[in-house]
């Protein structure tokens, strides 16, 4: 019993559920905005996008995408149209979600189809019996004609949410896993800024964008002195997150204790010990300090008190009976009577000053 107890344990933790969401809003009355965009996301993150202005699809996978971006316009501009007919808004704006959830340790895939009107739910499908629930009061007004008109189309797009969907899904997540392989493992580091701040455990590289990063103590997680930071994205379509733990009530040599982990389902854990040696810091120890950058600061700063030095020499000597020599003893060649002479540019006067 406690065997099989374990066994179900196992496999619901490595139990993932992938979704793929397309998110369509169609709107009138907005003039500065699209009457159409669309987003497509596989576990939350955006993959693709289009909009009735550009007329272009962006997608980090590839153009498969394109004919719901080119087909959903006029369905949304005709479905505002008779909405408009039962309640009229200076500005309308109808959204739909649709896509499916496929659990990759089942197999089990779930659909979803639903829309919304102006910020309240207004239809969403029901699956076994291929039927149109109202969801408000304005649905109940036009479920006749958004039945006529959906319902020569619903069972084609349950076909093809029921199927294409997961296939299309777990095509995407290989893929997903794919770049994940050739990027490698993710990185963990730990940091710190100064010696009294938090020591941060950081981890960058990862995806999709779930895990979990926390400190634990002899094996076991702690939440006391521990802050979390959220999932932000890489440049390259990865992830990173931290988790700051704050150790300045904790003695030196207790630190052994604790480590840091890092969570993700198929990955396994990256744990990471909390030891002084491996923490990366800004600072610098003087015993570590370069011996030359010391000297090079050291006759920069020598180099620095003798220019003032001499600047103030100058400056002594310009403000105590110099004067600016006659333009008529200034010959092209900065000579005077076979002797020559450095000259200067006073901003006092238009002359020359000429020093010996």
């Amino acid at each position: 019993m406690e065997m099989f107890l374990l066994l179900l344990l196992l496999h619901c933790v490595s139990s993932v559920k992938h979704t793929l969401m397309l998110m369509g809003v169609g709107s009138s009355g907005l003039p500065n905005l699209p009457t159409f965009w669309a987003n497509i996301e596989i576990d939350e993150i955006r993959v693709a996008y289009c909009d009735s202005n550009r007329k272009t699809l962006n997608s980090t996978f590839d153009s498969s995408y394109i004919e719901f971006c080119f087909h959903l316009p006029d369905v949304f501009a005709n479905k505002l149209n008779y909405l408009k007919d039962f309640q009229y808004e200076a500005v309308d704006i109808l959204q739909m979600i649709a896509g499916c959830e496929w659990d990759d340790a089942t197999g089990k895939a779930d659909i979803l189809l639903k829309f919304a009107y102006n910020g309240e739910d207004l239809f969403e499908v029901d699956v076994k019996n291929l039927t149109w629930i109202a969801k408000s009061h304005q649905a109940v007004m036009v479920k006749d004609k958004w039945t006529n008109d959906e319902d020569a189309r619903l069972e084609m797009n349950l076909s093809l949410l029921m199927n294409f969907c997961p296939e299309r899904l777990k095509k995407d997540v290989a893929h997903g896993d794919d770049s994940q392989q050739k990027r490698g493992l993710p990185s963990v580091s730990l940091l710190q800024r100064t010696p009294s701040s938090p020591i941060r455990c950081h981890v960058t590289g990862f995806y999709p964008n779930r895990g979990q990063l926390y400190w634990k103590k002899n094996g076991k997680e702690i939440h006391e002195y521990v802050e979390h930071g959220e999932i932000l994205p890489n440049p390259d379509g990865t992830f990173q997150m931290s988790v700051d733990f704050n150790v300045s009530s904790i003695p030196l040599e207790d630190w052994g204790k604790y480590d840091c982990v890092f969570q993700q389902p198929g990955l396994g854990n990256i744990t990471t010990k909390l030891d002084k040696a491996v923490i990366r810091t800004n600072r610098v120890s003087p015993t570590d300090f370069p011996s030359h950058v010391i000297s090079g600061v050291v006759v920069g700063l020598v180099l620095l008190v003798a220019l003032c030095i001499s600047g103030f020499i100058f400056w002594k000597k310009k403000n105590n009976g110099f004067q600016p020599a006659n333009s008529k003893y200034i010959c092209s060649n900065f000579s005077f009577n076979d002797r020559c002479f450095s000259c200067h540019f006073s901003k006092r006067s238009r002359n020359f000053m000429f020093f010996f």
